[in-house]
């Protein structure tokens, strides 16, 4: 029988750690502590065959202290409400930094709980417990960093890189994310040539998972990442972006994966019309058409013990669209939107996504209302989605966003998604108090 070994009730670790940070922040003095209240309360309602409510609810603490012009402290904690959870306490940051100083640089030592990301944020975006060391020059950063992801709640947690990762999502005592450590790297070479500035980054991700948290046929993924960008103006007001990375890892002791993630945008800036941007963008992941599912695969001969996987596996996920956001792994996106910020108080976008599978295989992280046809072996087009989102900021200290999204499920001749699903609707109004 598989044992729970990561997992304890929800919420009774980060309400430890928080108040570990109300005593530590007691030897502070009153006059050089900083502390607020965050208010977000979202609701709305998604229609797809039946209508549904959305209403989340979140109230969060944060302190923060400087012991002198070089070191700070910082801390969030919060409470959130979903009719699905309706108790979640979670430590949100938690960060001690330490600054050095040089003639013409800086270097910065952060340790504790705080989000690690790359250039891109489409492979690694994600809070994690550890520590990091970065070098800001006047023409060069860099950066070195590893964390532990198995101490984030899982409701909070979106890494999922094996079949073992994704059966948890779905078990009620796992309380946990998965046990991973997660290592990454990088350099930012600033305005190298032609004003364009270079990214370079490094990521390995380590499984460590206990056998006995693994069922008959799942086993640990380990994976690592090689990227680089480039970005810039190309013209005065316009700006472009390409990046790729490339992927490599053991899945199961028996898959080799061998994947890759390129994408670009251009940005046009119309400061005279409205502060208007007007941008478009795509991201290609890699798929392997023979694989039933992204943490499974499905080898053509059977005496083959090590079987090569096109798969491209991201470690967190990515928001795309208001309603459809599949994990970047076989899947191809392109997006091109249209902003204005005519006010200070006022901003608005629409946007429009077309979504596709990049091989004829099974995609993950999708709305299970509009799911993939399991007899289409041929069609890529997984659908379209069109948004709106409006922010309203009449006071510094009240924030109200309105989104909507309308996604046209591919289906029919043309279309991987089943037949039967419908369109799908979603609108939030989300109000925000600081305090």
């Amino acid at each position: 029988m598989k044992q729970k070994t990561h997992s304890f009730p929800a919420g009774r670790s980060a309400i430890f750690l928080f108040i570990l940070c109300f005593l530590f922040s007691g030897a502070f003095t009153v006059s050089a502590l900083d502390w607020g209240l965050n208010i977000n309360n979202t609701t709305g309602f998604q229609y797809d065959d039946e209508a549904s409510l959305v209403q989340e609810d979140i109230a969060s603490v944060w302190l923060s202290h400087s012991f002198n012009e070089n070191t700070d402290f910082r801390t969030q904690g919060s409470y959130t409400y979903t009719p699905d959870i309706p108790l979640l306490v979670d430590l949100d940051l938690l960060r001690l930094r330490y600054t050095i100083p040089h003639e013409n640089s800086d270097s910065q030592i952060t340790a504790g709980r705080f989000a690690f990301t790359e250039f891109t944020r489409y492979v690694l975006a994600h809070r994690l417990d550890g520590l990091r060391y970065r070098f800001i020059g006047q023409s060069l950063s860099a950066y070195a960093a590893a964390g532990y992801a198995g101490l984030n709640l899982k409701p909070n947690s979106t890494i999922i890189l094996s079949a073992a990762d994704d059966g948890d999502q779905g078990d009620p005592d796992i309380y946990l994310g998965p046990p991973r450590i997660i290592a990454n790297t990088g350099l930012n070479f600033r305005e190298l040539f032609l004003r364009q500035d270079l990214n370079v980054a490094l990521i390995g991700q380590f499984d460590l998972r206990p056998d006995d948290d693994l069922d008959a046929g799942q086993g640990r993924t380990h994976t690592a990442y090689l990227g680089t960008g480039i970005n810039g103006p190309l013209v005065d007001d316009l700006y472009w972006s390409g990046f790729g990375y490339f992927g490599s890892g053991m899945m199961n002791n028996e898959t080799v994966l061998l994947g890759f993630l390129a994408g670009g945008g251009l940005n046009w800036f119309i400061e005279r019309e409205f502060n208007s941007r007007l941008s478009f963008s795509g991201v290609y992941s890699s798929g392997d058409k023979d694989a039933p599912g992204i943490y499974s695969y499905d080898s053509s001969d059977p005496n083959t013990e090590i079987y090569t996987s096109m798969n491209f596996l991201p470690i967190s996920e990515s928001t795309l669209g208001v309603i459809y956001s599949p994990r970047l792994a076989n899947i191809f996106f392109g997006r091109a939107a249209f902003s204005m910020k005519p006010w200070d108080f006022f901003q608005g976008e629409v946007s429009y996504l077309a979504f596709f599978r990049s091989a004829p295989a099974g995609i993950a992280g999708a709305p299970a209302v509009v799911p993939v046809d399991p007899t289409d072996n041929e069609s890529l087009y997984l659908g379209s989605e069109a948004d709106l989102r409006l922010n309203f900021r009449p006071l510094s200290d009240l924030g109200i966003a309105v989104a909507y999204g309308l996604f046209i499920p591919g289906t029919g001749d043309t279309g991987a998604i089943r037949d039967d699903s419908p369109l799908v609707h979603k609108a939030t109004v989300n109000l925000s108090l600081k305090f």
